[in-house]
């Protein structure tokens, strides 16, 4: 049997349809409203690193650094 208190944590969860519109506009305000978009997304990976998908984020800078660091570095010289 649900406890009062596990009905008001479930209610006060967002649903998929809201979480998802969240998820748009947190996007659409990083894409065009973001002053600091290398610091946000510096913060973010830095979230996801001393967090339980560590080796998830660790795979994704491998990867790009792998894929792109060559480019990049060509592109600041």
């Amino acid at each position: 049997m649900k406890t009062r208190n596990d009905l008001e944590y479930a209610n006060s969860q967002p649903n998929e349809n809201e979480l998802q519109k969240k998820i748009d506009n947190y996007i659409e305000w990083f894409r065009t409203d973001n002053s600091d978009p290398h610091g946000e997304l510096e913060w973010l990976i830095d979230l996801l690193l001393n967090s339980k998908h560590k080796e998830d984020m660790e795979s994704v800078l491998e990867d790009t650094y792998e894929l792109y660091s060559g480019n990049f570095e060509d592109n600041n010289n």
